[in-house]
Order: structure tokens, then sequence, then C-alpha cells
């Protein structure tokens, strides 16, 4: 699998490496294969949602709440940014739950 080979190949290299802050990681992912360098993206903490305030912060036009410990897949597009699709299973249709944030603030 591809996912092992990265996870050796980092683990390789962090032998030789003596890592003392989280920020250095990048530089190790990086190095860890010469020939073909992985490319390495860095986020920040504001590239997450709290999806636990999302929940409760959702008003839902469905008839029952959405239960969100159940939904398997969500599908959100541009196209339509007040709504997201949610599947509580894999072999039904999507449904669509319109949401709106209850304050003006950024959920994040």
């Amino acid at each position: 699998m591809e996912a092992d080979s990265i996870h050796s190949a980092r683990d390789r290299c962090r032998k030789n490496i003596k890592i003392f802050a989280p920020c250095q990681w990048p530089g190790v992912l990086q190095m860890a294969r010469s020939s073909q360098p992985y490319h390495v993206r860095e986020v920040d903490r504001v590239n997450f949602y709290d999806t636990h305030k999302l929940a409760k912060t959702l008003n839902t036009t469905l008839q029952k709440s959405v239960q969100w410990m159940k939904v398997k897949r969500i599908r959100a597009s541009r196209d339509s940014p007040d709504s997201v699709e949610i599947k509580e299973d894999y072999d039904e249709q999507y449904k669509t739950v319109h949401i709106r944030p209850q304050s003006s603030e950024r959920m994040t």
C-alpha cells in the first residue's frame, strides 16, 4: 500500500534526525524520499472545524433532527453554500439539509 511506503520512508528518515519540536516534522517528511520528495502542505488550526460546535449551531429543515454521529457521508457544493447533502447509510440517496449559522461569526 502507498500509505505503508510513506510511513516506512518517514520512519527510516526519522531515525537519523533528532526532532525537538512539531515544526520540524515537515522537513523530515520532505526529506523522507530523496528521489521524488514528498510534497508537504502545512495546515494551521484555522483549517479545521470544530464539528461539535457546528452540530450545535446548525438549523435543519428536516422533520427530524440530524443524528450527526450516524452520518456516513457529507457532500458540499459551492453552488449551494447554505446546504449540504448527507447520507446515513451508504445504500440510500443523499438528503439535502439546509443550514445557516445562528450568528454572523464564522464557525471554527
